[in-house]
């Protein structure tokens, strides 16, 4: 039998996880990439003439004519340089990320709200929910190791 106050409990916790859990990572992310958008135009935009850009040149072709595969990205001289004259309000959500993950601060949010999804579904003090949050936690280190995100210097070596 269902009590009004478990309902209650039930929505307003059901309206906080979609609120928080999916919306705000939603919303940073699209509004990140529209930053990402308009970084792109300024950038690789005629005017710079690829001076600042290095060329990724992972993928099968890396020809000027196939623009499906080319990448681009921009020197992380150039990135440090405009990140540190910078003074929008997003410019503090991507301070430390390099171009190419830009959109780190929603995976960053995602990754949080992952972390408390065990905690949450399983049951307390039981081996399911340590096995459970350190899967979470592992996963997430080897995304952290295997992916270059950050500007750092320590991080880069």
């Amino acid at each position: 039998f269902i009590t009004q106050e478990f309902a209650l409990a039930a929505f307003l916790s059901g309206s906080v996880v979609l609120v928080l859990g999916i919306g705000f990572p939603v919303l940073l992310l699209v509004q990140l990439f529209r930053r990402r958008a308009a970084l792109n135009i300024a950038f690789f935009g005629e005017e710079y003439a690829d001076r600042y850009v290095t060329a990724d040149t992972r993928g099968p072709d890396y020809s000027a004519s196939n623009l499906l595969f080319k990448r681009k990205d921009l020197a992380t001289s150039e990135w440090a340089r405009f990140g540190s004259a910078d003074n929008s309000a997003l410019s503090q959500l991507y301070a430390d990320a390099s171009y190419r993950w830009l959109m780190m601060p929603a995976f960053v949010l995602v990754f949080k709200i992952a972390v408390l999804i065990p905690a949450v579904v399983l049951e307390p003090r039981s081996f399911s929910l340590r096995l459970g949050s350190g899967a979470v936690e592992i996963a997430i280190a080897i995304f952290y190791f295997t992916t270059n995100t950050q500007l750092s210097p320590i991080l880069l070596m």
